[in-house]
Parts: C-alpha cells; sequence; structure tokens
C-alpha cells in the first residue's frame, strides 16, 4: 500500500496566470508594496499568503503601481539634495525583485503570489540604505551620543532576534509549519494537502483525513489532494473510498506509478465482488509496467494478480514468477515469500483475495 505522493509546492510545469498587461502592472505594484512593508515591519508572517484578487476594472487598484512610480520619481528629483544612494539602493530593491513581481509568470502563482522568501536577496538595497541613514543620522549628534546610538543599536538588533527566533520556530516540522500556514490562510488547499501529509507521516489520519477532505472542497479538481485522500481511506480500510478518489485524481490528470498500481491492486484483489474489475485492473497494471520497463516486482506482482482475476493463470503465474526473479536480484525477501504464495494460488487455478474492508479495519 502506498505511503503517498505530497508536495509543498506547489506545482510544476509551465503555468499562466491569465492577468492581462493592465493585471500585471497592477500586481508589480501590490507586490513592491507588500514586499518593502514586510521589511520594514515583518509581522503577521505567513508561509502561504492569501491570493490577491487582481481586477483590472477597478480603478482604486492602481494606486499600488503609480505610488510605486511616484516613489522613484520623488527619488530621482531628490537625488541632488539627498544623493544618489536612496535611488540606487531601491533600485537595486526593484531591479533584483523584478521576476518576482509577477510581470513574468511562474509556478508559484498558482498558489499565492507573493512569498517572503523570494524579496531575502533584494532586501540588501533597503537594508543597506536603512543602515547609512541611522550611521549618518548618529554622526550629526555630539560626540557624547554615541554611547546612546550604541544602546539602540544594540535594542534594536535584540528585537531583530527575537522576531527571528520566534519565526524560525516554525520550521521545527512540517506539522507545525503548515498549521501556520492553515490559520493565516485557511483557504489554502494548499496548506490543508500540506499539514494533511504531515499528519499521516505520524499516523494521525482522522485528522489527517479532514484536512484533505477540505483540501478538496477548496480544489475539487487537484489529482495529488484526491490521491493523498485516497491513501489515508486504503490505509483506513475504506477501500472503496479510496478507489473513488484514486479514479478522481486519474480523472483530472494524475499518473503517478504507485497511485496507477494500487488502484489496479484493489480492483484485482479486493474481496468485495461490487469493487473488483479485472480488466481494469489489467490494463492499469500493464501501465503501470510499461512505464516501469516491467523491472519493478511489486508492479509486476499487482499484474498478476490482475491476470489471475480475469481468469488467466497461465499469464499469472509467469509473471509472478518474474516479479520472484526481479526481487531475488533486488534481496526481498519478505516480498518473494509474499509473490512465491501468491504464484501457489495461481497454480490452483485461485485469484488472491485481499481481506475485506470491515477486516482490514479490525486487524
Amino acid at each position: 500500500m502506498p505511503a503517498g505522493r505530497w508536495r509543498y509546492p506547489f506545482s510544476t510545469g509551465c503555468y499562466q496566470s491569465g492577468l492581462n498587461y493592465g493585471g500585471k502592472f497592477i500586481l508589480s505594484g501590490r507586490a513592491f508594496w507588500f514586499y518593502l512593508a514586510k521589511l520594514i515591519l515583518p509581522l503577521q508572517l505567513a508561509p502561504i499568503y492569501p491570493k490577491w484578487e487582481i481586477n483590472t476594472h477597478l480603478a482604486r487598484q492602481y494606486i499600488y503601481p503609480l505610488a510605486m512610480l511616484a516613489f522613484y520619481a520623488v527619488l530621482w528629483l531628490a537625488r541632488k539634495r539627498i544623493g544618489h544612494g536612496p535611488l540606487l539602493t531601491m533600485l537595486f530593491f526593484a531591479v533584483t525583485l523584478s521576476p518576482m513581481l509577477g510581470l513574468i509568470d511562474f509556478s508559484f502563482m498558482n498558489i499565492a503570489y507573493v512569498a517572503d522568501r523570494f524579496q531575502y536577496l533584494a532586501s540588501i538595497g533597503p537594508i543597506a540604505l536603512a543602515a547609512a541613514v541611522w550611521t549618518r543620522g548618529w554622526e550629526k549628534r555630539p560626540v557624547n551620543s554615541m554611547s546612546a546610538m550604541r544602546t539602540a543599536s544594540t535594542v534594536i538588533c535584540i528585537l531583530l532576534a527575537v522576531l527571528t527566533w520566534r519565526q524560525a520556530a516554525l520550521y521545527q516540522d512540517d506539522e507545525t509549519l503548515f498549521r501556520r500556514a492553515v490559520e493565516r490562510n485557511p483557504q489554502s488547499a494548499v496548506a490543508h494537502l500540506n499539514l494533511g501529509a504531515a499528519l499521516t507521516k505520524h499516523n494521525r489520519l482522522d485528522e489527517a483525513r479532514h484536512e484533505f477532505e477540505k483540501a478538496i472542497e477548496l480544489a475539487p479538481h487537484d489529482p495529488m489532494v484526491h490521491n493523498n485522500l485516497g491513501v489515508v481511506l486504503a490505509k483506513q480500510g475504506d477501500v472503496a473510498g479510496a478507489i473513488r478518489h484514486y479514479r478522481a485524481a486519474m480523472e483530472h490528470g494524475g499518473s503517478w506509478i504507485k497511485m496507477v498500481n494500487d488502484l489496479a491492486w484493489f480492483l484485482a484483489t479486493n474481496s468485495d465482488s461490487n469493487l473488483r474489475d479485472g480488466m481494469e485492473a489489467v490494463r492499469l497494471a500493464e501501465v503501470a509496467c510499461s512505464q516501469t520497463g516491467y523491472r519493478d516486482p511489486a508492479i509486476l506482482d499487482t499484474l498478476a494478480a490482475a491476470y489471475a482475476e480475469v481468469g488467466k493463470f497461465q499469464e499469472a503465474v509467469q509473471t509472478a514468477n518474474m516479479a520472484a526473479e526481479k526481487a531475488r536480484k533486488n534481496g526481498s525477501v519478505a516480498l518473494i515469500r509474499e509473490i512465491e504464495k501468491h504464484a501457489w494460488l495461481y497454480q490452483q487455478r485461485r485469484p488472491l483475495r485481499e481481506p475485506r474492508s470491515d477486516e482490514m479495519v479490525s486487524q
């Protein structure tokens, strides 16, 4: 039975945000001010921020990018009076951050438009500017005020250290991190998905099931969510539910070999005749074997069980023998014993049957 497939991330491949030029203009301005505000006042930080609604028909949303342009215009016009430093450091901030401002689509935008980690490098600019302003300000004060400067600087460093220590505590484990993500952004399917994954690893299946069910409410077409819920249901003995969600995952584009193999296994071996489907089990197992080059003994074992279910016992024995040979090469002693037991059943022209769902729960 699968351990499951988890993701923090969210997504892979090419993501299209669907935003037109006006939407990207609005998003870039809003992201700019978001990052600058979080850098100045790092409060209410979240692992996954809510995804903003970008509407090019709302005039007020253009305030963000226009204010950003006005900000740089002021720095340009004031450069002779205050120097080029503020302009250059803030240009460094914007240019370094530009790939993450939404002007270019990237996969994480499927989850949120911003993330704290995206501004780590860019923050060097504003931090350098703040340090310079702080130092220059104290240089203009009397010499006997240097003691106060050192005290104030120490207090600021201690305060930042405390905030860093508190934030770092979130990363002690996945459960802590994603519980915070759910608290700060309860409408994030990915937050619920990853919290469910963390709970599953600790075998807290009822809690994990709740998180996956919530994730499905928020993202009903996400194959990963259906796959993970199927894993938990299978562990709880609800094979019918597991089959339903594995099929839903495949309908929505999921094609993970482990999931396909487990679905084929349930369809071939379950004691409930209403759940078995030998022909589909054969088709799925053949797909899984083809994708693994007929080298995985566990998947070959599934194909043998599927052949037996449709009455092809000779093919079942041959495939089981092939699986046992592959297992011997891998040194999988326990798997070899299981496969040999299965092969003996096929030689007796008997299909393999696993316990019923209620029997699985009671064990």
